[in-house]
């Protein structure tokens, strides 16, 4: 074909690769001499001598002279296809080709049944076992015996479907009959990882990979499917699939016909002593393990709180949006629910404030612990994010998600992920449901401090400034308020929960860098790029989260500007702003 048509298109950037894997399958086969060519393992190679024992060796020379032509046909004309050899994988469709194994793999049982779509089943037996009888010189009144043997029924079933046993078969011959599973009550089997040495015995004469399903006994456990995987590795097949009997409720084919029927649904009555003692003790199994897991504490229960309850509201502002976050807890103290509001009433993002509050809150009360829930929103990304405000600990996050991540963190008494963390005693939060104080005292003590209901704080409890923090606000042009001004500047004795704070949180500076022209070249809450014609808008306009979307651009960074809309990113107006 490379010859008529020319080699495939990228054959030229991929010449020597190329030949090297062709060389290697020649090696393969016996048609070059010499070691292989940048392999990490030595692939197995055909014994030449032993298909001349076996009556091959027409077959032997010939696969030595393919090989042989492909290396010089190569080196002149090149190659049509980037994978010369291949293997169909032929599996469920094998059936309907009317063949008698399914590709590569041992045959999985002498008689198996197969679940028909319209409903019923149909008995399959392998039709290779007259075929080799045959081909070890037994008579037909012999093979005719031994098939018999095999498909003797019961009550309209197959009765065993072993081999073993059967009348006028040597105990020599009985290697060739092996199948993959257990065929009825004998014992003789092919080892899973066999079928793992077929493929890897095939794959050096392969450009491509094989695609074939190893099947394990139902009993398989994980150590047999990871030692399944490493041998594969270590043989270098390319590709290999596991599959555990039984795993599935319906499978192409099936060892008993309870199985393709349905597990469960067959009488007791027709099993065998051994088969009815199985079923026996794997029934005693289950009832042990349902008993071992109710007696367990695994509470579903949704617990919901009832009446007044107590909590703490969060406070916090992230850009020009303010969020109040009210971390509620039952009569044992535990956290059993959150509510997110803000002051953007009837707007988008009130209502997925709620619906997120809600979600929240049921996870509490069906006992999701705290922690897995902070986790799950931690590190979200989206608008508004960015610097925060009107909160003594929280000074940035990510999102509203990510805002509420820290606010559960606290209540935990978690201040790790925290710029600002609190120093002194003070009440950060709670561990197995009571009030919890830490402090950073290092004393040694004989008397453990005993949690209490209420929060003491130190008017030495200073919040400590991370340095990035410190040189945002540095950046701020706000003027340093008058604390003797305000009565409740002092917030200590309104809400003890919380530091005094050092300034007022509800002034916000610009973080924004001026350009050299005097605009702001940066949005004033974020940094974040502004487009020229949006300047003005992003220093006096308001920021809207009601899912207004750019004709351009399709950015959501829309701000009002009059009656009109206008977006940050483009600077595309909405009207005559």
């Amino acid at each position: 074909m490379a010859e008529a048509v020319g080699p495939f298109q990228t054959y030229q950037l991929n010449i020597e690769p190329m030949k090297r894997v062709i060389r290697n399958h020649a090696r393969v086969a016996g048609a070059r001499e010499g070691d292989f060519e940048n392999l990490n393992y030595v692939p197995p190679v055909v014994d030449r001598e032993l298909l001349q024992q076996i009556g091959l060796e027409d077959f032997a020379g010939t696969l030595m002279q393919e090989w042989q032509a492909a290396i010089r046909e190569g080196e002149r004309f090149g190659y049509r296809n980037a994978q010369v050899s291949v293997l169909a994988p032929t599996g469920t469709i094998s059936f309907a080709m009317d063949c008698a194994a399914t590709s590569v793999e041992p045959f999985f049982s002498h008689v198996v049944y197969k679940k028909l779509a319209g409903g019923g089943f149909m008995k399959l037996a392998n039709p290779m076992i007259g075929i080799a009888l045959r081909k070890l010189g037994y008579e037909p009144e012999q093979i005719d015996d031994v098939m018999a043997y095999i498909l003797r029924e019961a009550d309209g079933v197959i009765a065993d479907g072993k081999i073993e046993g059967a009348p006028h078969l040597k105990s020599e011959d009985l290697p060739v009959f092996d199948t993959a599973n257990q065929c009825g009550t004998g014992e003789r089997y092919i080892h899973y990882l066999g079928h793992v040495r077929m493929v890897a015995a095939l794959t050096p004469l392969l450009s491509g990979a094989i695609s074939k399903t190893v099947n394990l006994p139902g009993e398989a456990t994980v150590a047999d499917f990871k030692e399944v995987v490493i041998q594969s590795w270590r043989l270098g097949v390319k590709g290999i699939t596991l599959y555990r009997d039984g795993s599935k409720y319906a499978q192409p084919l099936n060892l008993r016909l309870e199985e393709a029927q349905g597990k469960g649904e067959f009488d007791l009555s027709e099993l065998s002593y051994k088969e009815l003692l199985n079923y026996a003790n794997d029934a005693k199994q289950k009832i042990n393990d349902l008993k071992e897991a109710r007696n367990q504490s695994r509470p579903s229960r949704r617990d919901k709180p009832i009446g007044i309850r107590s909590g703490h509201t969060h406070p916090a502002q992230v850009e020009d949006v303010k969020i109040y976050t009210t971390v509620n807890r039952n009569e044992t103290g535990e956290i059993s629910e959150i509510y997110i509001t803000t002051d953007r009433e009837g707007t988008l993002i009130m209502g997925l404030l709620n619906s997120l509050s809600k979600t929240i809150s049921v996870m509490l009360q069906y006992h999701i612990p705290p922690e897995n829930i902070s986790k799950m929103l931690r590190g979200q990304k989206y608008e508004p994010y960015g610097f925060v405000t009107r909160h003594p600990y929280i000074k940035y996050c990510t999102s509203i998600s990510d805002l509420i991540s820290k606010v559960i963190d606290i209540e935990i008494g978690d201040y790790s992920r925290l710029q600002v963390k609190p120093t002194g005693e003070r009440l950060i939060g709670t561990r197995n449901g009571l009030p919890h104080k830490e402090t950073t005292d290092t004393s040694c003590s004989d008397t453990a401090p005993v949690p209490t209901a209420e929060a003491t704080i130190l008017p030495s409890a200073e919040p400590q400034l991370s340095n990035e923090v410190v040189d945002a606000l540095a950046e701020s042009d706000t003027p340093e308020p008058d604390q003797t001004a305000d009565p409740e500047y002092h917030n200590g004795s309104i809400n003890p929960v919380f530091p005094n704070l050092q300034e007022r949180e509800y002034a916000t500076g610009y973080h924004a860098e001026p350009s050299t022209e005097g605009h702001i070249v940066a949005d004033p809450q974020t940094g974040e790029h502004v487009h020229e014609l949006a300047r003005h808008a992003a220093l006096t306009g308001e920021k809207l989260y009601d899912g207004s979307i750019c004709p351009t651009c399709s950015s959501t960074r829309m701000v009002r500007n009059g009656t009109c809309k206008v977006c940050l990113d483009c600077g595309t107006t909405t009207g005559c702003s």
